[in-house]
């Protein structure tokens, strides 16, 4: 596969920066700091991908619906689905086509009423954690279906190549190696650059989806990014100056 696709960028960060912070995550209204390198991503990013590929026999020309909000679980979701082969929408017009589904709590009634099949809510609870009690009616607990799965990253074998779709939406179709270039194209115009560090906040002008800014643009580049919820300027000033950010959309 050429090194151009949106998994790769993320392989590559893999081999050159393991261990260094890739998603700084801040949730004001819990109090919750949550930051992971690459290398702890990878785990998550895997063991999607076997829930996808072994679990549920997808990979190459099926669509994922991922309607999730600004949060460092969409990111796995994300680079999960894409390192399975599976081209993504966020958008309910298209929901009907996908195979299977990411939602939050919230969505799981609209996704269920669009027919996808494979449904999955995810719940946002600090560090990571499934739901407390049941998932929503319809749905399956994300954390509890990708927990037993491996997360062995050797044995992770990309699935589509650069030249098949990655984004399906409004736009139309986005192709893998047109998400990257388009994510580093995005990163120009926000200021971002290698070794930078991006901090996007709930609040800010952020792109539609939201992570193209906060996901692919820092990987095309080799920067960094901060997530913030729920954080008035003030806020969003403090927490800028503590994590050096170089860019901020807020």
């Amino acid at each position: 596969m050429p090194a151009d696709s949106i998994e790769t960028l993320f392989d590559r960060r893999l081999a050159a920066a393991p261990g260094a912070p890739l998603i700084t995550s801040y949730d004001t209204a819990t109090g919750e700091r949550m930051e992971l390198s690459a290398a702890s991503l990878r785990n998550w990013v895997a063991k999607t991908h076997f829930l996808l590929i072994d679990g549920l026999g997808l990979g190459r020309s099926d669509l994922a619906l991922v309607d999730l909000p600004m949060h460092w679980m969409a990111a796995p979701v994300l680079l999960g689905c894409w390192s399975a082969g599976l081209a993504v929408t966020g958008e309910a017009d298209h929901a009907g086509d996908a195979a299977v589904g990411f939602v939050g709590a919230d969505g799981v009634p609209a996704a269920g009423a669009a027919g996808v099949p494979e449904l999955y809510a995810l719940s946002f609870a600090t560090w990571g954690r499934g739901f407390d009690g049941p998932a929503p009616d319809g749905a399956d607990d994300f954390v509890l279906a990708v927990r037993p799965q491996p997360d062995k990253w050797p044995g992770v074998r990309f699935g589509a190549t650069a030249g098949d779709d990655a984004w399906t939406g409004a736009w139309g179709s986005l192709s893998r190696r047109a998400l990257a270039d388009h994510g580093a194209e995005r990163a120009a115009q926000i200021g971002l650059a290698a070794g930078g560090r991006l901090l996007a906040a709930d609040a800010g002008p952020l792109s539609e989806p939201f992570w193209l800014d906060a996901l692919v643009a820092p990987l095309a580049v080799g920067a960094s990014v901060v997530l913030v919820t729920g954080a008035d300027a003030a806020q969003i000033e403090r927490i800028a100056a503590t994590e050096n950010a170089t860019a901020i959309l807020a």
